[in-house]
């Protein structure tokens, strides 16, 4: 059970019809058929405008709990298999709750106030299911409350989650034509890479994962090292293995590097008149540089959520 305060709490027992229900602005057009990708389908979240589909572990009638909140729920999701975060629009002020195959006028409304929401889905006994899955201990909450859109997340990966780690950058994306001819190769470590070191600076890394590199982690700590370095130990390969959940959230929000605003942040503090991004040294100074910048990203995003 969640332990923040709420402003209304709401049960329902919804037939998972097709392994999914969904959450919708009374006004939503509803429809999530092209939207359950296999990806999707694995994480267990499919979104369409106005509408979030719950995927379920059963094809049966499971237990759904909503909860509309003043504010975001505590970071906790030790109780929890898997926990994903997006966001989702109710201009009319009337939140709609049902199975996909369930009959519109009859389903379940919840009352709020019009505006934008952040919604928490939270996924619990995905394991207990007997072997013909039809019985099971599986539940699912939903933490609902006000807050600025946001890009989908996920929070916790279950630890059966049938998906290849998310890859965020590779050094050898960026070894092309347009590299640069006359510059190291190595420069090609440093973007991502200061990037990195300040995820650990932060402590938003998975100390499991850099076990067997604990020294380099150590050294960098000390500054007896860069960060590209560490980035270089793993073959210039950053991914969401790597990091925390809170830190997998951020760099969803804020790395991407097509999509994201950390190269384009990157170009107006580092950049600046140099030929590219690749042409910024990894010093003491830029680094600073590029930690004052992360900071304030990182800071407004908690704000958000």
């Amino acid at each position: 059970m969640l332990q923040e305060k709420y402003m209304t709490e709401h049960h329902y027992n919804i037939f998972a019809d097709y392994h999914q229900f969904y959450l919708q602005d009374e006004k939503a057009d509803g429809d999530l058929s092209d939207c359950w990708t296999h990806e999707a389908t694995e994480q267990m979240l499919a979104l369409a405008p106005g509408t979030i589909g719950v995927g379920t572990v059963r094809n049966m009638t499971v237990p759904v709990t909503v909860r509309v909140l003043d504010a975001a729920p505590a970071d906790d999701y030790d109780q929890w298999d898997q926990v994903n975060e997006c966001s989702l629009d109710i201009p009319s002020g009337s939140l709609v709750i049902a199975g996909c195959t369930d009959y519109f006028p009859d389903a379940a409304r919840i009352p709020v106030v019009p505006g934008s929401y952040r919604a928490r889905l939270f996924y619990g006994g995905l394991e207990t299911l007997n072997d013909d899955g039809l019985e099971g201990g599986d539940h699912y909450e939903i933490a609902l409350w006000p807050a600025p859109p946001l890009k989908a997340s996920i929070l916790k990966s279950r630890p059966t989650l049938p998906l290849n780690p998310i890859v965020y950058d590779k050094a050898r994306y960026h070894i092309n034509e347009s590299f640069p001819k006359r510059l190291s190769t190595d420069q090609v470590l440093v973007p991502t890479g200061m990037y990195l070191g300040w995820i650990i600076d932060h402590n938003l890394h998975n100390p499991a994962f850099f076990e067997e590199c604990k020294e380099l982690i150590d050294k960098f700590t000390r500054r007896e090292i860069q960060a590209s370095n560490i980035y270089e130990y793993f073959d210039g390969c950053f991914d969401s293995e790597m990091l925390s959940p809170e830190g997998n959230a951020f760099t969803q929000f804020y790395f991407g590097v097509e999509s994201g605003e950390y190269l384009k942040d990157y170009e107006v503090h580092l950049v600046a008149d140099r030929p590219s991004l690749f042409h910024v040294r990894e010093n003491a100074k830029n680094y600073a540089i590029l930690t004052t910048f992360i900071d304030q990203r990182y800071q407004d995003w908690v704000s958000q959520k």
